[in-house]
Parts: structure tokens; sequence; C-alpha cells
């Protein structure tokens, strides 16, 4: 501390001033340091709150794992795997999807095909059917139904075919209304229906050969040729449809160009006949034998009679068999 003595008062007033303003310069460094003093300990404060924060998350975030046990560290990698899978499983999903809807449209058109074909043999079939039906049934009239049964929807099918159904009207009377199914036929109706169709699917077979290698480049006779073995057709059928049956049998005969060979015991097919052969009996075997048409027609007229002389040999032969009635003892 400086004492200065002065008598002027001017001079000590300066004195003072001055004095006054080196404690201020010398006061404003101290100051300065304690402000600064002062900051560094608050930042010094909020950096230790924020560090107990942290440490307070940390822990809070080491707590909510530690609820989750064992974590599997390879998900991350197999999550990719596993996405990459499931990709490609989608395009091969997509990919069998194109490929299902193409064979749907193949089967369709297949689907498609085969009911036009069957159309039209059918209708084949059912021309020559009811035209060989009204020559062996003068008046009557005979038709062909196709029974489908219904397709799947979900995978756009057509129906599929279950059968043939045959009507049939053996009257001129009646309306188109009474045809009769094959269940309310009688045998000699029902056979008179089988050769009937039988002849017919043989000759819309024939056609249909003849017309597919007449198309064709090939020189070669069309497929009609063949052989038809029918075994004693005409056993349920009476004098009339036996004649026409023949009639029917024989101009098929020249439709097919096939062969016929025919079995029978009535003399009403011999008409249709070129060669006729005799099978007899002989020491347990079957012999044929070669005969005219006159020798087959003798033998069947004398048929009748020969079964009728069997049948009777037979009831004597029972008649024999029976034992004697035992007297009474009375």
């Amino acid at each position: 501390m400086f004492c200065l003595f002065c008598c002027d008062r001017r001079l000590q007033a300066d004195i003072a001033s001055l004095l006054a303003a080196a404690g201020a310069a010398a006061a404003a460094p101290a100051a300065a340091a304690a402000a600064a003093a002062a900051a560094g300990g608050a930042a010094a404060a909020a950096a230790t709150d924020s560090r107990e924060e942290l440490r307070r998350k940390l822990e809070s975030i080491k707590a909510r794992l530690a609820q989750f046990g064992n974590v599997n560290r390879k998900a991350v990698a197999e999550l990719a795997t596993i996405t990459d899978d499931f990709n490609s499983l989608r395009s091969r999903e997509r990919l069998q999807g194109e490929t299902l809807e193409l064979l749907q449209q193949q089967l369709q058109q297949l689907q498609h095909r085969r009911q036009q074909l069957l159309q039209q043999q059918l209708q084949r079939v059912d021309a020559h059917f009811s035209s060989l039906f009204e020559q062996l049934v003068p008046g009557g009239t005979a038709r062909l139904e196709l029974v489908e049964d219904p397709g799947d929807a979900s995978l756009g099918c057509i129906g599929r075919p279950r059968g043939v159904e045959i009507q049939l009207r053996f009257s001129a009377a009646a309306n188109d209304k009474e045809h009769l199914p094959m269940q309310r036929l009688s045998g000699g109706q029902k056979t008179v229906a089988a050769a009937a169709l039988l002849l017919a699917q043989q000759l819309a077979n024939s056609s249909s050969s003849s017309s597919s290698s007449s198309s064709s480049s090939s020189s070669s006779s069309s497929g009609g040729e063949g052989l038809l073995l029918l075994d004693e057709p005409d056993a349920a059928l009476d004098g009339n449809y036996a004649q026409r049956f023949a009639a029917a049998l024989q101009t098929a005969a020249q439709t097919l160009k096939c062969q016929i060979v025919i079995t029978t015991l009535r003399k009403e097919l011999l008409s249709c006949g070129d060669k006729f052969w005799l099978v007899q009996q002989s020491q347990r075997a079957s012999r044929p034998r070669e005969i005219t048409k006159e020798e087959a027609a003798e033998l069947l007229l004398d048929l009748p009679q020969q079964q009728q002389q069997q049948e009777q040999q037979q009831q004597q032969q029972q008649l024999l068999a029976l034992p004697e009635p035992v007297p009474s003892m009375g």
C-alpha cells in the first residue's frame, strides 16, 4: 500500500482516481478467473449427471437383455438364408402356376377333341343302328344317347362319358315319348337290339377306317376286312325276326368285306350262308364236316324231332332210374 501525502486537493483526487482504476484493473482478472471456475464446475457437474444417466440406461438395457435368455447370434445370417429360400420358392410357385395353367388349357383342348370325336363316332353308329333297327323291326325306331357325368369345375374339365343309353320303339303307333329303355325289353327284343347295335358298330368302324385310308396316300385296302363270329344269335328270335336278321347279315357282309361265322340251330339263317359245316361229337371230340345247303336244311328240319326224341329218352331214363315202391306190410 502506498501512502501519499499531498497538500494539493486536486492532486489527491487525481491520485485517488488512478488508484481506483488500478484496483479495478487488478480485480478484473480475479473476477474472470472466478467466473471461469464457476463455469467449469457447472460443466463438470453436468458431465457427471449425464454419465450417471447413461450408466442407468445401460443397466436398464442389460436388464432387458437378460430377460431374453440365450440369444442366437447367427439369427441374422439364418434370416438371410431363409429369405433367399422363400424367394426361390416363390419363383418356383409362380413357374408351377404358369405350367398348371398351360396344362389345364391343353387338357381342355384334348377333352374337347375327345368329345368331338366321340360325338362323331356316336353319330355314325346311331345312323347305322337306326337304319338296321328299322330293317329288323318295320315301323320301329331306335336312337342312342350319350350319358355323361358332371366334370370337375375346379380343373375346368367337361363331363366324362359314363355310357350310352339305348331307347327303342317297337310300335309305329306309339309316340316319341314311349321309347323304351333296355331294362323294360323282353329277351327277344334285347336280342334284336343287340344284333342291330353289333352290326352298326362294325359298319361305323368300317366307314371310319375306309375314310381314313382313302385320305392317306397308302394304296392298301380298307380296314374293314376281318372276322365276325356269332354264336346262335337267333336263339331268342322268332321266324320273322330271324329272316330279317339273315338279310341284314348278308348286306353287312357285303359292306364290311369280312367273313361272318355263325353257329345256329335254326333254318332261317341258311339263306345268308355260302358254306355250311356240320359239327358232330364223336368219341368225346367235336368233328366238323362240310355239307351242302340242302343237307343243312334237312338236318335243321329234323332237329326238332331229334330234340323231342332225346327229351323223351331222357324222361324214360329218369323213370327207369326211380326206385320201385316198397310193398306195404298190412
